[in-house]
């Protein structure tokens, strides 16, 4: 259309996704990437907050990585931000129960014991 009517606009297509997954040597951050973490980082923490007056209950959140939002690998690098802002018990990364080939068992055993070490 621009063509075809000497429009002297261009258009620029930027692949991005907020996971993280189009990082790499010349993309330093993905488009989105740091406001989605600090929003998250916020729900988690206001649900940290609600927790911590609560204290017979436990809360667990997933936030979604590449693997749940159609992406080939699993990236982890929300979930990792979100975690170093608000310091969880608990952090499981797809990446590193993968590389440990955790089974569901393992994983299950591991959130135990985090539970009966702050019982």
């Amino acid at each position: 259309y621009f063509k075809q009517n000497k429009v002297k606009t261009a258009v620029v297509g930027v692949p991005c996704g907020i996971e993280g997954s189009m990082v790499n040597e010349f993309v330093e951050a993905s488009l989105g990437f740091d406001s989605n973490a600090k929003a998250m980082a916020q729900l988690v923490g206001n649900t940290a907050i609600d927790g911590s007056s609560a204290r017979k209950y436990y809360y667990f959140l997933k936030l979604m990585d590449g693997s749940t939002t159609g992406g080939k690998v699993p990236t982890s690098h929300v979930a990792l931000e979100v975690a170093l802002d608000t310091k969880p018990n608990l952090l499981l990364l797809t990446e590193e129960v993968d590389d440990h080939r955790n089974n569901l068992g393992e994983i299950v055993s591991g959130i135990a014991d985090v539970i009966s070490a702050r019982a």
